[in-house]
């Protein structure tokens, strides 16, 4: 039996005819655009060309094996890249996308097989998604771009699922663009017309499918038992998934491998269930290659451990030892990985030996996402020629350019880089409050470090514009310092640094500043330790599953299950950063001449033995940041002993509950949280900041 046909993606985005490196292109989306009055100038939007090269190049090629796989995880809109303040994640979606067709181009040569998977996430986090006009759901604008990349296999993740609006527009155009590529084995969704409500399969439960060469696979995109979604969404537990007769049939038949995609942590969590996926597959294929590809955590990670191993290898003179919890592979035959986040990080799988009931090979590559990395990958003959004949020119290369070829770009990949340039000016995303005169760090330095971005926000952005002069108490702000995301960097400070920093909102109810009224002077003293002692709320994604939203009427206490459990995942990520900002750098091959001052980037670590990452990498500094901070305690007045306690309106549950541990006069409610200025959020914050101070 032939191959099938391979598919062809009709791109929503870009209508226009692609001829021989000619582009032809229609309109972008006619949507109708906020406006903002009385604003600066916009600048122009910086991407790939457009801003400084990457400081360090791969030093490898990648490892080819008989199955390859491109994928990626948690995009969260990032499809416009880091742009110049980032270089090493300075790609864009459409480089992405001339990266894969070359590689594509590059596996037919080499007569093996390539396939693209995606494991989730695609909306909040970045102003692509978050500032959608009102009259779309969020991410719709962004989700026409996406679907151009020509995924094999896709899957949902648990951000597309908390709101229903979002749920359905990913339904009506992923994945009826996707096709049964598009695979959610274990979510439903309620649709309803005018004669009948019913729950239906959000996607295909699996996929079995022909690799170009001939290779028969059988797909799975389970989702962790996620429960804190929307109304007229249903995830079933993969535990309970796999007792399914579909799931029972779907794994009868044995493969040459089988593929799991799924949005799921790859190390233990009460919430991922990768282990007991594979277990049910071993109870009738004992040696069929199991691929996992997971996400959620947002972190770069690897697991293959076989049943009697512990210690990992050596390469270059480096033994990696696993720092975190314990593996969840069953056997030598399987492997995961999970590309951490915010299109940051490719990640590469090969095996060989697919095709023998012998000893596989695996191995893994972390991309930095940027065009350096890749195109030279397309084009090795190129690579050796201008290692010998014009060195400096090969360090001048990008990461995609690396990895790709001289003749990296293609038609389409350049219609969606310029198209995604005008969606981000339409969105105003370009617009530009000020000037910030420094960069300002999350993890680099401690939080009262005047390089902190936590320090700026305690000792003068809050001062300046969380007051109330009308109060006869005075103000005491108190901040959860996971909901601040990223770096203010030094240079212009734009509408999408502003959803990029505080993220949180959903259209009509963005985070408020809240407050409790006329707080015990002596409580309140104690509020602060208290609640870093105790620290967050203990709120995992498994257990905030128990508020599953039955109506809209639900929809703050689940708003705060989301921000919440955003929350828990950047602390999980800072871990990350603070455990390898404590590598030696004697990790670094001392025979590489490029290695000896590398610049700031991911040095991964992970339970696969020898070096994951494609680049060589100093680790990113990180030191400890408390979970909450507050302005300067307010100094003892004769006037009052009472303080108004501010904050954020989704850490109420922690203030309140705090508040009642540490006295046992009153017992605090949501009744006494009453809102404490109006016009300022979460998302206008920094913005209005930067227009005052930095302009």
């Amino acid at each position: 039996m032939p191959p099938p046909t391979r598919h062809r993606v009709k791109s929503v985005a870009l209508m226009g005819s692609l001829w021989l490196g000619t582009t032809t292109l229609a309109a972008t989306p006619q949507i109708a655009f906020q406006a903002f009055p009385d604003r600066p100038a916009s600048m122009p939007l910086q991407q790939p060309g457009s801003g400084p090269d990457p400081t360090d190049r791969p030093y490898r090629a990648l490892p080819w094996g008989d199955v390859n796989i491109i994928s990626t995880t948690d995009t969260h809109g990032w499809l416009l890249g880091h742009q110049n303040r980032e270089p090493n994640y300075s790609g864009d979606w459409g480089d992405l996308y001339s990266f894969t067709q070359r590689l594509r181009h590059q596996a037919r040569a080499r007569g093996v097989d390539l396939l693209l998977v995606d494991s989730g996430d695609r909306v909040d986090g970045n102003g692509l998604v978050d500032a959608e006009p009102i009259e779309h759901a969020k991410g719709y604008t962004a989700m026409q771009y996406f679907q151009n990349m020509p995924y094999d296999v896709i899957t949902t993740g648990n951000h597309e699922l908390y709101r229903y609006p979002v749920a359905r527009s990913v339904l009506e155009n992923l994945v009826q663009h996707y096709g049964e590529r598009f695979v959610a084995s274990n979510v439903d969704i309620r649709i309803t017309d005018e004669s009948s409500e019913k729950l239906v399969p959000y996607g295909r439960r699996f996929r079995k499918f022909r690799t170009e060469l001939g290779r028969n696979v059988t797909a799975f995109g389970p989702l962790f038992d996620f429960r804190a979604h929307a109304a007229g969404i249903r995830v079933q537990a993969p535990r309970e998934m796999i007792k399914e007769p579909w799931f029972l049939e779907a794994v009868r038949e044995e493969p040459s491998f089988f593929l799991l995609v799924g949005h799921m942590s790859i190390r233990y969590e009460l919430d991922s269930q990768w282990s007991l996926i594979v277990r049910a597959i071993r109870a009738v294929h004992s040696r069929t290659p199991i691929l996992i590809f997971g996400g959620h955590h947002h972190i770069r990670d690897c697991v293959m451990v076989s049943r009697n191993e512990h210690v990992f290898g050596y390469e270059n003179r480096l033994l990696i030892r696993s720092a975190r919890c314990s593996s969840l592979q069953e056997d030598e035959r399987s492997m995961s990985i999970a590309a951490g986040r915010y299109m940051e990080t490719i990640g590469w799988m090969s095996v060989s030996g697919i095709d023998a009931n012998n000893t596989l090979t695996f191995e893994r590559r972390f991309l930095d996402q940027n065009r350096a990395t890749v195109s030279i990958r397309c084009d090795l003959y190129r690579a050796l020629r201008l290692l010998l004949t014009r060195p400096r020119a090969l360090l001048r290369l990008s990461q995609y350019e690396f990895h790709a070829g001289e003749k990296f770009d293609t038609a389409m990949g350049q219609a969606i880089t310029k198209n995604l340039s005008e969606v981000a000016k339409g969105f105003n995303l370009t617009h530009r409050y000020g000037i910030a005169p420094q960069s300002y760090y999350l993890s680099r330095h401690p939080h009262n470090s005047q390089q902190s971005i936590l320090n700026l926000l305690t000792t003068r952005v809050l001062p300046l514009l969380v007051t109330r002069p009308d109060r006869p108490n005075p103000s005491w702000v108190v901040l959860n310092s996971g909901s601040v995301r990223f770096d203010v960097f030094k240079g212009p400070f734009t509408r999408n640094d502003q959803w990029i920093i505080l993220p949180f909102s959903e259209s009509g109810n963005p985070n408020s500043f809240l407050f409790v009224p006329g707080v015990k002077r002596s409580v309140a003293q104690q509020l602060l330790a208290y609640l870093n002692v105790v620290g967050e709320h203990k709120l995992t994604t498994s257990s905030a599953s128990v508020s599953v939203r039955s109506t809209e009427d639900n929809y703050e206490e689940d708003r705060w299950v989301q921000e919440r459990e955003s929350l828990h995942l950047e602390h999980l990520h800072r871990r990350a950063l603070l455990e390898a900002s404590n590598l030696s750098t004697s990790i670094l091959p001392s025979d590489d001449d490029e290695a000896s001052s590398p610049s700031i980037g991911y040095v991964t670590q992970d339970a696969c033995g020898g070096l994951g990452d494609d680049t060589l990498h100093r680790p990113v500094p990180s030191v400890w940041q408390p979970i909450f901070v507050a302005t300067e305690f307010p100094p003892s007045s004769a006037a009052t002993d009472r303080i108004d306690v501010v904050f954020f309106d989704f850490i109420q549950p922690d203030i309140l509950g705090a508040l009642n541990t540490l006295q046992n006069e009153r017992e605090y409610a949501s009744s006494d949280v009453k809102l404490f200025v109006e016009d300022l959020t979460a998302n206008t914050l920094m913005q209005e900041y930067a227009r005052r101070e930095w302009n």
